[in-house]
């Protein structure tokens, strides 16, 4: 188990490489990100779609399940998972039967 903070890069993809690495020796099976940023009401936008399905796809690179990008600002919070994927569960690793 770990944790790994970093400074926000643009785009915010870079900062979640720099925490998998820094994770890497923990043996780390699931993550989680989370970034300080503008929230906006409503669906899930386009751009945050596309970066947190890339998102999956780099930790899952990385033999990690990213379970959920949590974004962040004075007034909200938001879930880009349970924005993007119709009745999903917070805990959603695939059977490991």
């Amino acid at each position: 188990m770990g944790l790994a903070h970093c400074r926000m890069f643009e785009p915010p993809g870079d900062a979640l490489l720099c925490c998998l690495d820094a994770l890497r020796t923990d043996a780390t099976a699931a993550a989680v990100a989370y970034s300080d940023e503008p929230v906006e009401g409503g669906p899930v936008s386009v751009d945050l779609t596309y970066r947190f399905v890339s998102a999956r796809a780099t930790a899952a690179e990385q033999d990690v399940h990213l379970v959920d990008w949590i974004i962040c600002d004075d007034t909200m919070i938001s879930s880009l998972k349970f924005g993007l994927i119709e009745g999903a569960t917070w805990w959603d690793l695939p059977n490991a039967g």
